[in-house]
């Protein structure tokens, strides 16, 4: 992969208690197309340099409550999956 393009990813999850975050990706081009076939291939990237983390997360506030109806639509959804 090309490691001078960027791409925008939302954290779908964050564990506060292991620093471990992750995000979903989409195929949408050629970029997103060989980072998915690297991963298939167990060819994970060894850096990934991150620009700058907005909170937790919004699915970290679910557990304020005992039920939840999440709406939501398009690129949206990542989190929610």
């Amino acid at each position: 992969l090309d490691g001078h393009e960027w791409h925008a990813f939302a954290i779908a999850l964050t564990d506060p208690w292991t620093n471990q975050h992750s995000i979903l990706v989409a195929v949408a081009g050629d970029w997103t197309k060989k980072l998915a076939e690297n991963c298939r291939a167990n060819q994970l990237p060894e850096h990934i340099w991150i620009r700058k983390i907005k909170g937790l997360g919004f699915m970290y506030s679910i557990h304020a409550y005992r039920k939840v109806l999440i709406v939501c639509t398009g690129a949206g959804i990542a989190p929610a999956l």
